[in-house]
């Protein structure tokens, strides 16, 4: 790569202008370069927006090479979440039956923790009907100039309303990166006419399991209007995430304190010492 880097750059006449250093960036030194970079231009996104280590790389950089000053392009980047009802989806991960033979049992086997890449299933989910079911969850929101590596509690949990009624077979995954009003994003909306992208990056996606307890996956139904608590759980690097879905549980009325007839009723030491 760094040879053809060298030849379409002597090509187009700016071997004077552009230098290549075939080496990973955690290996350059300060000492290779002309001086302290003004600009930082970086593709490290994978098909989640940190599943490359875009952070780690850049965070390197950024703490070794750059100025105060160095711009990053991009510079923000943003990975969503949200739950979605896809039959087609269902049809190739379900097992149900054939000629009144139940298969079901063999729905043990699906796998609902492990994130897939919609290019390894083989389609593009621009291309199949799909419904969101809630508005779309900003589970990790990066800023590349100044956000630490491992910034993200490892566990969280996000309060979502529901916004369609169905069922829940997956939840989607897709960034946006930006720098003023330019936008790159993975939604499939933002790719239905962006063939190379999809290729590139895709989404991801993770079945979706309504009761990991039981021997058999369990749908998870949404309904419009009603609150869930959306679970996420990262690697410490935040390049592995895994998600669950349920509904919200009622928040317990706190216990009043008793107080005895007889007895006088409580102050608090602000109270008594005003006294």
């Amino acid at each position: 790569m760094a040879r053809l880097a060298e030849t379409n750059v002597a090509s187009n006449g700016l071997s004077g202008l552009v230098k290549v250093i075939n080496a990973m960036s955690t290996d350059v030194q300060l000492s290779q370069l002309p001086e302290r970079p003004d600009i930082l231009v970086s593709e490290i996104f994978g098909t989640l927006l940190l599943g490359e280590s875009a952070l780690d790389y850049i965070h390197d950089v950024r703490k070794r090479l750059l100025k105060p000053t160095t711009v990053i392009l991009p510079q923000f980047g943003t990975q969503y979440a949200v739950p979605i009802e896809c039959p087609a989806l269902e049809s190739i991960c379900e097992v149900k039956s054939w000629n009144g033979i139940d298969m079901s049992k063999m729905n043990a086997l699906r796998d609902t923790a492990s994130i897939v890449f919609t290019k390894k299933y083989g389609f593009r989910l621009s291309s199949v009907p799909f419904k969101r079911l809630m508005e779309p969850i900003p589970v990790l929101t990066v800023d590349f100039a100044t956000t630490e590596v491992g910034f993200a509690p490892l566990k969280q949990t996000f309060a979502a309303k529901g916004t369609n009624d169905g069922v829940a077979h997956a939840m989607l995954l897709y960034w946006t990166a930006t720098q003023h009003d330019a936008v790159l994003s993975t939604d499939p909306d933002a790719t239905r006419d962006n063939f190379p992208r999809d290729m590139q990056w895709g989404q991801a996606l993770q079945l979706l399991d309504g009761d990991t307890n039981s021997e058999l996956p369990r749908d998870v139904r949404v309904r419009a209007g009603v609150m869930y608590d959306v679970g996420c759980i990262s690697s410490r690097d935040n390049v592995v995430l895994q998600f669950s879905v349920a509904e919200s549980k009622p928040s317990a009325e706190p216990t009043p304190l008793a107080v005895a007839p007889s007895d006088p009723a409580p102050r608090d030491k602000a109270t008594e010492k005003a006294s």
